[in-house]
């Protein structure tokens, strides 16, 4: 056995405990050894790092690793992706294997073999090295990736570390390979995604503006259902929100108000009801919404806003109708087995129909 494949064996055989307790300082230093940059994370979630500036802080220095993990033998253990020059796609459940094996079956674009995890609720993690942009669902549906972006970049958890619903566990496979080109360019540029701009280009939160997200919350937005990939549903609804000038705190309340409410007529709506501000992470509203503004960073809260589009030029009607076109592209990827806004435009280059 190989002295990098010892160091993942050693990491993926679990915890030790000391009195009872669970140590995840072994795993932590088997990483670091790896050469991988790690930080720790509260125990039992997966979104509560414990130091700040994570990204940049992140170690693989044996000394660092022994002090947070003594303070903290619990922590789960993070990989700051950006630092480390790790690429990491995120197929999650219910389909995201089924969307890679589509993206390779029908157009060609296979993942090379590489080291891989899978967390505790099916996903699987794919390690590269190489740079990649921070997206979610940028490839296709349910599929994410974490490399470098706007701050720290992106994180995975690392084996053993824990969640309510289990625990992560390197799968037996090839040893980590480079990222392939197609997915680099699929997310965009990641020598620039580093330098993204979060800052709004539009006054937040105006009375129109909050006007229209009403408007989508209760007409256009794809239902979030159980088992019907209703987490995608919310991180796309309030990317929307996020794109047309609303801010991440005011987007949490007018979700919770018009849009996470039961099942009435044809109006959108949540199924069963997402928790805020409380309760476990994978159930809150508002860690949802968190997630699409740390991680669908593409572009800067406001773009998708008439005075984006028009500034203070006449509006004209071929114009408008582009952007009446855009949000039809952007509904449809809403809908159950409705085409991606990649796929639109592959038919409109055929000329086809949509």
């Amino acid at each position: 056995m190989s002295e990098a494949k010892k160091m993942y064996a050693k990491a993926n055989a679990g915890s030790v405990k000391t009195n009872g307790a669970v140590n995840h300082l072994p795993a932590a230093l088997a990483h670091g050894k790896a050469g991988l940059f790690i930080f720790p994370i509260l125990e039992g979630t997966k979104d509560q790092p414990l130091i700040k500036q994570w990204g940049i802080r992140a170690s693989c220095d044996a000394a660092q690793i022994t002090e947070w993990w003594t303070r903290w033998p619990q922590a789960n253990i993070g990989l700051a992706c950006m630092k480390s020059k790790i690429a990491v796609i995120d197929s999650d459940v219910p389909n995201g294997e089924a969307t890679l094996q589509w993206l390779a079956d029908l157009e060609d674009k296979i993942l090379s073999p590489t080291k891989m995890a899978r967390s505790p609720r099916g996903g699987i993690h794919r390690f590269y090295r190489g740079r990649i942009a921070t997206t979610a669902g940028k490839i296709g549906e349910n599929v994410d990736t974490r490399g470098v972006g706007s701050g720290n970049g992106g994180y995975v958890l690392l084996a053993p570390s824990r969640t309510e619903d289990g625990s992560y566990k390197w799968i037996e496979g090839a040893p980590m390979a480079e990222i392939d080109p197609w997915v680099v360019e699929a997310c965009g540029d990641s020598l620039m995604i580093g330098d993204n701009s979060q800052a709004p280009v539009v006054e937040q939160d105006t009375p129109d503006l909050i006007a229209r997200a009403i408007h989508y919350l209760t007409h256009d937005a794809r239902p979030s259902v159980q088992f019907q990939n209703g987490e995608f549903a919310l991180l796309m609804t309030a990317a929307m929100l996020k794109d047309i000038g609303i801010s991440e705190g005011v987007a949490v309340e007018l979700l919770d108000k018009y849009y996470n409410v039961p099942k009435n007529g044809n109006r959108p709506y949540c199924e069963p009801l997402w928790e805020v501000g409380e309760g476990a992470t994978a159930d809150r509203l508002d860690a949802k919404v968190r997630n699409a503004w740390q991680y669908l960073n593409q572009t800067q809260p406001g773009s998708r806003t008439a005075a984006v589009a028009f500034g203070d030029e006449p509006v004209d009607s071929t114009a408008l109708n582009t952007m009446v076109r855009w949000w039809k592209d952007r509904a449809a990827v809403m809908a159950d087995g409705g085409p991606t806004p990649r796929e639109l435009k592959l038919m409109r280059k055929k000329g086809l129909k949509s």
